[in-house]
């Protein structure tokens, strides 16, 4: 996975990884597919530089109007589609502040969104060999988190290798980040509780965990909760193969 270690892909991010080489299967995740980040509103002239050097031909943004104008993507001269796929109304951190737990808001994602999910699904389809998707929200963890899980639970990653990436986020998300963030958030008279920071920038495997066992236990899993949403089989099929490469899982 590049990107990991707490190093993030992208200068001017934090919380940015190609998901390429996570094993699926008797496969592996292709690297240069799928990248997903938080905010990149403070892409620096060499980030935006490496995107192409990266092949990144879409960005799809799962934030809302709102969101997007308060922190507008910094991508002036960079040749990609741009894509809006909101998956909540509403910013993460009012959610926050309104004391939506982690757990009922990512349900909230996978019931509310599935149009976009699936939508999303056929973004990366259509852009297979030509080029990477990048997709992002604010923190990249929560709507990134829910929709990289679908996306990978799919291509057959094990759960507990989803759980293992999404919990990345927190270590990647501590220090500047999270201070900017709670800054935010007082500026507008709020007081930071305990709590509230936690949900702010906390990526919990309890919580992916549970995510996956409702995904599971509601639509029969990823595969299934695609279809519900209206791919069909050649879809499913073709997102996989954009997904996977096969034969090549290294650990």
């Amino acid at each position: 996975m590049t990107g990991d270690g707490g190093v993030p892909l992208l200068a001017g991010t934090y919380n940015s990884r190609d998901l390429g080489g996570v094993p699926a299967g008797d496969g592996a995740i292709r690297t240069g597919v799928l990248i997903r980040a938080d905010g990149l509103h403070g892409l620096t002239d060499g980030a935006r530089e490496r995107m192409a050097e990266l092949g990144v031909r879409v960005v799809v943004d799962f934030r809302d109007d709102a969101e997007v104008a308060r922190q507008p993507d910094a991508l002036d001269g960079v040749a990609v589609e741009r894509r809006s796929l909101p998956l909540v109304t509403g910013s993460i951190e009012q959610s926050a502040l309104d004391r939506v737990g982690l757990d009922v808001l990512y349900r909230s994602i996978l019931d509310d969104a599935t149009a976009h999910l699936a939508e999303l699904a056929r973004i990366v389809i259509r852009t297979a060999g030509s080029g990477a998707v990048l997709i992002h929200c604010t923190a990249g963890k929560d709507r990134t988190g829910v929709a990289t899980a679908v996306l990978l639970l799919h291509a057959g990653v094990d759960a507990e290798r989803v759980i293992a990436d999404y919990a990345l986020s927190e270590g990647m998300l501590s220090g500047e980040w999270e201070c900017r963030v709670v800054a935010i958030v007082e500026s507008l008279g709020f007081e930071v509780t305990d709590e509230l920071r936690a949900l702010i920038v906390s990526s919990p495997a309890s919580t992916m965990r549970a995510t996956i066992e409702y995904l599971d236990a509601a639509y029969g899993g990823a595969s299934a909760y695609l279809a519900a949403a209206g791919l069909n089989g050649d879809e499913l099929a073709q997102l996989r193969t954009a997904l996977v490469v096969p034969g090549t899982a290294a650990r």
